[in-house]
């Protein structure tokens, strides 16, 4: 009785279990799905990612082979520029050596003379004026009139003047700077600079840092009112970033000098930018010292140039200045224009 009774009852709760058990296994297999599913869309997500940082890690890994292939070729372009800077100072300094060897042989003609001598106020007068494109400060040696050559040996020059004033079209008072007591100047005495000519202006090409009062710092400034008094002109130049001012300007037959300041090195420098700018310096160098020997134009130190470069009293140059001369009394301001 019990039995019986009890056994639609068992079945009941039988199915019951099999409708749970079925339905619990599908709702896993969903959840298992979803899950596979999600899997499967982070695992392509993680498969593009490495993909991409694969490549980003590709292209900075062929940059730094560019770079460093770039930097080893920078570095051989150095060592090979700083090689032929070396060759071209050699060059440079025989090439000053035969300028040297030149200048002693060489006989130059007179600029002008002496028109009026006063001793007592240490002032002449000489035939060179605006005419001349003279310019105030400039400075000239004095030979005796009976000299056949002048500009050829020191012993000759018997003293120097310094250019007050421009009177005239062919006129110009002088002050004496250095004279001989046993060769005083006298009217008729011949004056004479070897870096100026009547009429012309005098045309360089610079490259380095000016560097006058060997300070460290650059006397550009100075150098451009040295040269403006001694009636010269900078056709082109370096500038300490490494521009050649003007961009197409190039060394002709008409540069009388290629005048060479303070080079860097670039092996010394750390900076970088500072680095770049050395090596465009000396890039710059070696193509202008070759215009410079293919056109025949002297290449000179800035030491050199300014020694050569008479036209200038140095002797005014202190710590970066240029210093004004001081007229003596009764000199410039109480006399009159002419020579008597």
């Amino acid at each position: 009785m019990n039995v019986e009774s009890n056994g639609p009852r068992t079945i009941h709760y039988t199915m019951i279990v099999l409708v749970m058990l079925t339905l619990i296994s599908g709702a896993l297999a969903f959840i298992s799905q979803r899950e596979a599913s999600e899997m499967r869309t982070l695992l392509v997500d993680r498969e593009q990612e490495l993909s991409k940082a694969t490549a980003d890690l590709r292209l900075k890994e062929r940059a730094f082979e560019e770079l460093t292939a770039a930097k080893d070729g920078l570095e051989r372009e150095l060592r090979t520029n700083n090689q032929r800077i070396e060759d071209l100072a050699k060059i440079v300094d025989q090439q000053q050596e035969e300028i040297e060897k030149l200048s002693k042989s060489r006989v130059d003609v007179a600029d002008g003379l002496i028109l009026r001598v006063d001793e007592a106020a240490k002032v002449v007068w000489i035939n060179l004026g605006e005419a001349d494109f003279l310019k105030v400060r400039m400075t000239f040696d004095v030979y005796e009139k009976e000299s056949q050559e002048v500009g050829r040996r020191p012993q000759d020059i018997k003293g120097k003047i310094e250019v007050t004033r421009i009177l005239g079209p062919r006129l110009s008072e002088a002050r004496i700077i250095n004279d001989d007591l046993l060769r005083p100047m006298a009217k008729n005495d011949l004056v004479h600079s070897p870096a100026w000519k009547p009429g012309q202006t005098e045309r360089i090409s610079v490259i380095g840092r000016i560097d006058l009062d060997g300070d460290g710092k650059s006397d550009a400034e100075e150098f451009a009112k040295i040269l403006a008094i001694s009636g010269a002109e900078i056709n082109d130049q370096v500038d300490e970033q490494g521009n050649r001012i003007p961009e197409d300007a190039r060394i002709t037959a008409q540069t009388h000098f290629l005048v060479l300041g303070d080079i860097p090195d670039a092996n010394k420098i750390n900076d970088e930018g500072e680095k770049a700018s050395a090596i465009k310096i000396q890039k710059h160098l070696i193509d202008m010292m070759k215009e410079a020997r293919a056109h025949g134009v002297r290449i000179v130190r800035i030491n050199d140039f300014l020694s050569y470069e008479s036209g200038v009293s140095k002797q005014r140059f202190r710590s970066g200045q240029i210093r004004p001369f001081k007229l003596k009394a009764g000199t410039a301001s109480s006399r009159g224009n002419e020579p008597h």
